[in-house]
């Protein structure tokens, strides 16, 4: 206010140091009583496979199928949710290598940053148990009904799941969406190649919920409120540091 009023160095009241004493003592009282940043929980790596599956089973909803590869594409390329705020669909392009591109606004490019502009990678070897999930989800939002020219690569979805309406989806609506999802994914189930010892033969989705599986004999309950929409940005981060990637390394994804 001092420098918008054009008061002079000398004169500004925001400068006196009793005032600035004062501020810095209130501020060490103030911290005695803060807690610890507490981080979101990762995804587990069965999540991720029920992920897989749910989005190459046709059977399902386009949105949700949609929504879940958003949510594998974020957990693989390290983002936030506000990374794919903006609209991106135009400027990533699927190659010989996987999907790659550029962010145009995120949380730390776009206009008047330091970096304007993110670059952004996932592999065609990014897979659990399905090889075409990175593929099968891009074509959903190539598809007429998903892309149509918008402000947000996420919109809100139709009545009937088939395709999206020219409207942005809010943080709130993630959150609704994520739980909507969590209760749709299914446990995975693995058949065995009897000829080859504890070899997979088969990986399909099971008729048992993954929900219901994991909170057998718990409540349901803080399992919708265990994750939240920053898991994916700490689940492939997670990992890496169980395998002993140092920290050097690691701060490059979604960085």
């Amino acid at each position: 206010m001092d420098d918008k009023g054009g008061v002079a160095r000398q004169d500004r009241p925001s400068l006196d140091p009793s005032l600035l004493n004062s501020i810095q003592c209130m501020t060490k009282d103030l911290e005695k009583y803060s807690t610890l940043t507490a981080k979101a929980p990762p995804h587990l790596i069965v999540t991720m496979t029920s992920l897989e599956l749910y989005i190459c089973n046709v059977e399902h909803g386009a949105y949700p199928r949609a929504f879940a590869w958003l949510k594998l594409f974020k957990t693989w390329a390290t983002l936030r949710t506000d990374d794919v705020a903006g609209p991106f669909p135009g400027s990533v392009l699927m190659t010989s290598r996987g999907l790659q591109g550029w962010f145009d606004r995120t949380k730390t490019s776009g206009t008047g940053r330091r970096i304007r502009w993110r670059p952004i990678f996932v592999s065609f070897n990014a897979w659990l148990v399905l090889d075409n999930w990175l593929e099968k989800g891009w074509d959903l939002w190539k598809n007429p009904k998903f892309a149509g020219v918008r402000d947000c690569f996420l919109p809100l979805h139709t009545s009937d799941l088939t395709s999206t309406r020219p409207i942005p989806a809010s943080y709130h609506g993630q959150m609704v969406a994520s739980k909507t999802l969590c209760i749709l994914l299914k446990v995975p189930e693995v058949l065995f190649n009897p000829l080859v010892d504890g070899q997979a033969d088969l990986v399909y989705e099971g008729e048992g919920y993954l929900v219901a599986t994991v909170t057998s004999g718990l409540s349901a309950k803080p399992l919708f409120t265990f994750w939240n929409e920053h898991s994916e940005r700490n689940t492939l981060n997670g990992m890496a540091a169980q395998l002993d990637i140092p920290k050097c390394e690691r701060d490059f994804l979604g960085r």
